[in-house]
């Protein structure tokens, strides 16, 4: 009988430390504010500024116009213009590291570039969103796994 509640009690710490490292890799983040080069953006990336974990990725940077087409399309990144009759709202990196910012920190409204979207319809959903900003050269880019 106490062998078998010290093997439970061995099961269950090693569930436990099981669980707590899965949700420190879940929940590790990486986050830059104004970084000049990453690695997994263009070398014609600049002000780079992202908050990225396992299933959720937000990020923008300036890129001008030649190489953010070159970019999306290396990413098979379907985009196409807008203007401010059909301005697009998108999401920033800072609505996951602001705790106090107000709409116009975390959100920015496309009106004059390009747009583009993928929502997955199968499974638990996700998708990109990516925007083009022509008048000041700005990158938007969002993924989510769900």
């Amino acid at each position: 009988m106490l062998n078998m509640l010290i093997r439970f009690i061995k099961i269950l710490i090693f569930l436990v430390i099981i669980i707590n490292i899965g949700a420190y890799f879940i929940n590790k983040s990486e986050i830059g504010e104004h970084v000049k080069k990453v690695d997994w953006l263009p070398t014609h990336a600049s002000d780079i500024s992202f908050y990225k974990t396992l299933g959720y990725e937000l990020y923008e940077f300036t890129i001008d116009e030649k190489e953010f087409f070159k970019w999306s399309d290396e990413k098979n990144l379907s985009v196409s213009s807008i203007n401010e009759k059909d301005n697009k709202l998108f999401e920033r990196y800072t609505t996951a590291t602001c705790k106090d910012c107000n709409d116009t920190d975390t959100y920015v409204i496309l009106k004059h570039g390009y747009y583009g979207h993928h929502e997955n319809t199968s499974g638990n959903g996700g998708g990109w969103q990516v925007g083009y900003d022509l008048d000041t050269h700005k990158a938007y880019y969002s993924w989510s796994s769900h």
